[in-house]
């Protein structure tokens, strides 16, 4: 499969980011948001904090049932069929892995 149009895509993003939005305040930032994603672990918070909230704690159940539904499909079940995903199947390069010319200052996730 021809990845030519969303590389062209990925890169004019990378382009426009160092162009624009780049800083040394967000590349101190932008890892440490980065590291509150693995694993889901700022939503597992936040569910438990919504279900000690009287206001919140319908949204906190449904929260905390939609992690948990999560976590049986995809490292239950579809675990199983990790070879032939998606990402595998399509064995697109990653968009930071094909930047040239745009300073990404990015290291492989916790999970690789």
């Amino acid at each position: 499969m021809d990845f030519s149009a969303f590389s062209a895509f990925d890169h004019a993003i990378f382009a426009w980011i160092q162009t624009n939005i780049w800083c040394p305040f967000l590349d101190a930032v932008m890892p440490v948001i980065t590291i509150l994603g693995e694993g889901g672990w700022f939503w597992i918070v936040v569910a438990v904090l919504f279900l000690f909230m009287k206001k919140y704690r319908k949204s906190g159940v449904t929260m905390a049932f939609a992690l948990i539904v999560m976590l049986i499909v995809n490292d239950l079940i579809l675990k199983e069929f990790k070879p032939v995903s998606v990402k595998v199947t399509l064995n697109k390069p990653q968009a930071v892995a094909e930047a040239q010319g745009v300073g990404v200052q990015i290291s492989k996730s916790i999970g690789e």
